[in-house]
């Protein structure tokens, strides 16, 4: 658990809150039941004090809306790339033509089957990757997949990072020929790129 620190004490945010609620219910209590007998002054003092309190308690769940938002956004992005990492290269090749804009019936083209495959081949990547639309995809993916290390990304057993623009939309006679990737876009069971030449 997360410590804040307000001021010059630092509880856990549990605790912080817990202290203040409590602080805030027994004084509105005892100044309600009667329980305080105050004067004018005493009473202004009180709502002085509770006052206090209760900014400290707004302030208090506004920090804990920001650590909460943190922590959801650095989890996003840590699961983004470990799924990101997770893919195959055929996965790779389609993300990067969704990333490009490319409809189904394209990328069923490029990967030697139907617009029927193209859409299950998305629809499947989609779920994969935890996005419900092309424009969920391109806001999470598309600062992923653009901060991937060249190198790295190729030597992970994927497609090159430029495969989309080089040879994504290429037919496949045309692809076959000059694609050195062509054999794991196209075929379920892939091989890494040092064994492409490999019968």
């Amino acid at each position: 658990m997360k410590n804040i620190k307000i001021g010059k004490i630092a509880l856990d945010k549990e605790t912080q809150a817990s202290i203040y609620r409590i602080q805030v219910t027994n004084l509105y209590m005892w100044s309600c039941t009667g329980h305080v007998t105050m004067n004018d002054e005493a009473s202004t003092e009180l709502q002085y004090r509770l006052g206090k309190i209760q900014s400290s308690l707004k302030d208090i769940d506004n920090r804990l809306l920001l650590l909460e938002n943190l922590n959801a956004l650095s989890n996003s992005v840590e699961n983004s790339l470990e799924l990101f990492n997770s893919l195959s290269p055929k996965q790779h090749a389609i993300l990067q033509l969704l990333l490009m804009g490319h409809s189904n019936s394209a990328i069923g083209g490029r990967l030697g089957t139907t617009p029927a495959g193209g859409k299950s081949a998305v629809t499947h990547l989609m779920s994969r990757l935890g996005v419900s639309s092309r424009r969920s995809l391109r806001a999470v993916y598309t600062s992923v997949f653009d901060n991937a290390c060249k190198d790295n990304y190729l030597s992970s057993n994927r497609i090159d990072k430029s495969w989309g623009t080089a040879y994504g939309l290429m037919e496949l006679p045309e692809a076959e020929a000059l694609d050195p990737f062509h054999a794991v876009i196209v075929k379920t069971r892939y091989r890494s790129p040092g064994n492409l030449n490999k019968k």
